[in-house]
């Protein structure tokens, strides 16, 4: 069994959610980001294995230092205690094997058309529907819709990528968002939630992800 402590201090604040930091804030709130999410960082005192995850969440989710910090969601802006026992976890693993922002550079493919190069420009397009979501750019388009044109500029290993994972976060935004019409603060915020969640070292040449 393990146990669980949540951690305090400056030491586990998400860089993004630092409303001190020049536009940070802001760009949360445009994007309908601030009201449905939640951070906390938990220590752990045994040893964590990566092959059989199952049972570490299960052990997470329904531990007192979880249910203390971390609210259940029951619609926008509507969250409760969990008080019942948690029985499954679903989840996604996600890779860590890119570690810089030239895993994007494949969006200013001329023969995409999903981003300008000289300005940065999102392309727009022809309103696009999933479920309740409206897209009205090309971006959201292949971020989401596996029939779009340009859904193939990223594999399925690609979009397993938690840089990826990220990106299409902050690009895609909430029931209420505001896009930007570049790309220039989804690449920044991308970048520095990446650098601030996970330790990227260089090591005989190459850079490895050491902290996860």
């Amino acid at each position: 069994m393990y146990t669980f402590k949540k951690h305090e201090g400056e030491d586990v604040s998400l860089e993004i959610l630092n409303s001190s930091i020049s536009g940070m804030h802001n760009f949360l709130l445009q994007h309908d980001l601030l009201c449905n999410f939640q951070y906390a960082a938990f220590s752990f005192d045994q040893r964590f294995d990566m092959h059989h995850p199952e049972g570490f969440l299960n052990e997470l989710v329904n531990s007192d230092s979880w249910r203390e910090n971390i609210k259940a969601s029951r619609g926008y802006e509507l969250f409760t205690i969990l008080e019942d026992s948690v029985t499954g976890v679903d989840f996604t693993k996600l890779s860590t094997t890119h570690t810089n922002m030239d895993f994007f550079n494949i969006l200013f493919n001329e023969d995409s058309e999903v981003i300008r190069e000289n300005t940065g420009k999102i392309v727009k397009c022809v309103p696009q529907f999933l479920d309740s979501i409206t897209f009205y750019d090309t971006l959201r388009c292949l971020l989401w819709l596996e029939e779009d044109e340009n859904y193939c500029l990223f594999d399925e290993n690609e979009r397993q990528e938690f840089i990826f994972d990220l990106f299409r976060f902050f690009a895609t935004g909430g029931a209420l968002c505001q896009p930007d019409e570049g790309v220039e603060r989804y690449f920044d915020f991308t970048k520095k939630t990446y650098r601030d969640l996970l330790t990227v070292v260089k090591k005989d040449g190459k850079l490895q992800i050491v902290n996860h």
